[in-house]
């Protein structure tokens, strides 16, 4: 008799025998596993869908809770959010054949130039990557493109010609405008 570890190989079929259900079965039957000396896992595909159910139903409520506590920790951290915002955009500029630069340092050290509030109106609100040239234009996610606004402002620019839209942006204001210019000017020297 074979042990649970063995694996028959019968012409060109091999088999294993399954640690749970003791049958033999091919070894499509099995998921891969390699830290086994085999390469597959012990118990057959089918088995361990039935202990997982199993242990899914035993345990609902501790799962339920788990669940609900990862979710929130996920909601309230920024490092998550920027990341997840941050492949987006990369997705986008590769897309594009732009160049795609821009780091989750950098975005932290945008934020703090503009004292963690919106480059456009000033508010001290959720931030979000703005591209000063969107991407559809021509814009690139680089340190040199990548400003800080608030969602308002993000979507009322949308791939506007930043220069026509903002001077006619309620929240206009000449020196902030200026502010904008320098900072992405100094990102190109750096």
């Amino acid at each position: 008799m074979q042990n649970d570890d063995e694996v028959n190989i019968k012409g060109t079929i091999e088999t294993k025998i399954c640690c749970r259900c003791k049958e033999e079965l091919e070894v499509d039957k099995f998921g891969r596993d390699k830290s086994r000396k085999d390469g597959l896992k012990r118990a057959c595909k089918e088995c361990r869908k039935i202990g997982a159910t199993k242990y899914k139903d035993k345990n609902k409520e501790v799962i339920k809770t788990k669940d609900k506590q990862y979710k929130e920790s996920i909601k309230n951290d920024e490092h998550f959010k920027a990341r997840r915002i941050k492949e987006s955009q990369i997705r986008r500029a590769r897309k594009l054949s732009l160049p795609c630069t821009f780091s989750l340092e950098e975005w932290e050290n945008a934020k703090l130039c503009f004292n963690n509030r919106c480059c456009y109106c000033g508010e001290e609100l959720p931030l979000v990557q703005e591209h000063y040239l969107a991407l559809s234009k021509g814009g690139n996610y680089t340190k040199a493109n990548i400003i800080p606004s608030c969602q308002g402002c993000n979507l009322s620019k949308h791939d506007k010609d930043v220069f026509e839209w903002y001077k006619s942006y309620e929240f206009y204001d000449k020196d902030r405008e200026q502010y904008i210019i320098d900072y992405l000017e100094s990102m190109k020297e750096i």
